[in-house]
């Protein structure tokens, strides 16, 4: 599922938060901040959080 931009942000957000907070990495941990990680997790299909989309309608 592609993410819209919203969900891009906040997924980041989220992710970040967690990889901050101590979480498991699920990428080589190159990068040195936490919101660089959580992005190259969700760039590489890695991430466990995925957005619930309701229908209207």
């Amino acid at each position: 599922m592609k993410l819209r931009k919203y969900e891009f942000a906040r997924v980041l957000g989220a992710r970040s938060l967690q990889i901050a907070s101590g979480a498991y990495i699920l990428v080589e941990p190159e990068e040195d901040t936490a919101l660089k990680l959580a992005y190259k997790e969700i760039v590489e299909n890695k991430v466990p959080l995925k957005p619930v989309r309701r229908r209207e309608g």
